[in-house]
């Protein structure tokens, strides 16, 4: 399979705005929601703002990274092959 450099490239350009694009409107829809749902990430500790992460969490992130990552690679192959 021959992939083509400028195809590839707008692919992918699309792909991350179209998801940038979503997480934005669900931040300003909803902020305190997605406050909450990511709390599981190291990250997002806001209440003494050191890493903390539970086997638990640990779990439900890799579940969730896992969907989101598959979404967002069927995407990019619909955006490709239809260019």
């Amino acid at each position: 399979m021959k992939l083509h450099n400028y195809k590839f490239i707008l692919a992918a350009a699309l792909t991350i705005l179209i998801i940038g694009g979503v997480v934005t409107l669900l931040v300003l829809m909803s902020p305190e929601l997605l406050k909450i749902a990511s709390g599981g990430l190291p990250a997002m500790n806001d209440g003494n703002r050191s890493w903390s992460l539970s086997l638990m969490g640990y779990f439900k992130g890799l579940c969730f990274w896992s969907i989101f990552i598959g979404l967002a690679v069927w995407l990019f192959n619909q955006i490709y092959y239809h260019l």
